[in-house]
């Protein structure tokens, strides 16, 4: 399951496209205490945070859209990402490497989708050189 080549360490790379990142060998050495700080001392309570966990590959998705905005969200692959959105933030547009041949730009939404009784959060990604749709990860 775990081996010496699916652990490692993430290094991010000077670029601001999506999976900016790579892998490499993981050297341990941070004990827990250097982690947290001193043991002995009083501790902070955190307020809560969100992290968005990534689908890989992203999911394609089917997006209506009204003036321009998604209003329902249907993704084959999974069938619980789907539902028409309740709420939604974006798009936020980013692109680079224009001077490369894998140029990229693209769209994204944080939107909240209705579906079988619950609610949940996703990013969406317009690929605006593609034209595809992804659903690229949920928050938890």
């Amino acid at each position: 399951m775990v081996g010496e080549n699916k652990v490692g360490a993430v290094e991010l790379l000077d670029t601001h496209r999506p999976e900016g990142f790579r892998m490499l060998r993981f050297l341990g050495g941070a004990t827990q205490e250097t982690q947290r700080g001193n043991a002995s001392g009083p501790v902070e309570e955190k307020p809560a945070v969100t992290a968005m966990r990534r689908f890989r590959p992203p999911l394609r998705a089917s997006v209506t859209l009204e003036s321009g905005q998604p209003v329902r969200v249907l993704c084959a692959k999974k069938k619980e990402v789907q539902g028409d959105v309740l709420w939604k933030a974006g798009p936020w547009r980013a692109s680079g490497d224009w001077w490369e041949r894998d140029t990229w730009a693209r769209d994204e939404w944080d939107i909240a989708l209705q579906n079988e009784g619950s609610v949940a959060l996703y990013r969406l990604v317009h690929d605006l050189l593609g034209g595809g749709w992804f659903v690229e990860g949920t928050y938890d």
